[in-house]
């Protein structure tokens, strides 16, 4: 068997079309129509990639036969690719941790006080970030960074995204800036949202009997739990409240976030769940006509 009819054989058993291989190589659809037509062969980055993509050895994509032992494949995925990345990482997180002791002391020389300590943290959760995490750093670094924007814009400010629900009724004594920043926070909210949800909807899920129960019924639940938190923010005990956390604002505005956060993390699980469904059934129907 040619690897080019090997590599067209394994996509069709993942369920993947040629834009989703692509996809997840880095490479353009096609690239991968020349590979299953035998026009070009992919370099060995590539090669290694496929294997782990489609859970097979090398030998087996080269050669169509079973590999007893996958030693040496690990060994060149090691060296090719994973201590290259991981060695990348280390450097950048030192890097992070360097600038932040340095605006923490710059900030410290100059004004005497410890309040760079509030600067310096998102170059320590970012750098900590990059040891941990051996995947996506990018996106975790900004989600770290603004998750720690948003809490002290809302600590600082009291701007939330909720603010922009007044563009058609604000006027010009209740501060356009502030309305500004909140319609930027949503830009931004919005942005690394659909960046996450464009990330992970990648790969096609294969279903069992009750995921598409289980998908309405979570989608059920959120939208009732979005209701009922609207008429608790709306009620009286919620306007009676806020008169007894005036003293510890901080943690009434933690906790605030918190449960919107909250919410909106089910919301992206959600819709990255239902795409994946959604794609997988799309395979499905383009299979069955072809």
């Amino acid at each position: 068997m040619n690897l080019g009819k090997k590599i067209y054989e394994q996509r069709i058993k993942k369920n993947l079309s040629q834009g989703d291989l692509a996809n997840l190589l880095n490479v353009s659809r096609q690239s991968v129509s020349k590979w299953e037509n035998n026009n070009t062969v992919p370099d060995l980055e590539k090669m290694i990639k496929l294997s782990e993509i489609f859970e097979i050895s090398l030998d087996e994509l080269v050669k169509g036969e079973k590999s007893s032992s996958n030693h040496n494949v690990q060994v060149i995925k090691e060296v090719i690719i994973q201590e290259p990345k991981k060695e990348g990482r280390k450097t950048a997180g030192t890097i992070l941790f360097c600038m932040a002791f340095l605006t923490f002391l710059i900030i410290f020389m100059l004004s005497g006080s410890i309040g760079g300590i509030l600067f310096a943290i998102p170059f320590l959760v970012c750098g900590t970030i990059c040891f941990l995490a051996k995947k996506n750093v990018g996106l975790w670094c900004a989600w770290a960074v603004y998750l720690l924007a948003d809490l002290y814009i809302r600590w600082a400010t009291g701007i939330t995204i909720g603010l922009v629900r007044l563009t058609l009724i604000y006027t010009p004594d209740m501060n356009y800036a502030r309305l500004i920043i909140a319609w930027i926070i949503l830009f931004v909210t919005l942005l690394i949202m659909g960046i996450t949800i464009l990330r992970f909807s990648k790969y096609p899920l294969k279903p069992d009997v009750h995921h598409k129960k289980y998908l309405l019924t979570g989608w059920a639940i959120f939208l009732v739990v979005v209701v009922l938190h609207q008429l608790f923010l709306h009620s009286e005990f919620h306007i009676n409240l806020l008169h007894y956390v005036i003293s510890v604002p901080l943690a009434y505005i933690m906790t605030s976030m918190l449960i919107e956060w909250v919410g909106r993390g089910i919301l992206i699980f959600l819709i990255i769940y239902t795409l994946r469904y959604q794609r997988y059934l799309h395979q499905n129907e383009s299979m069955s006509h072809a």
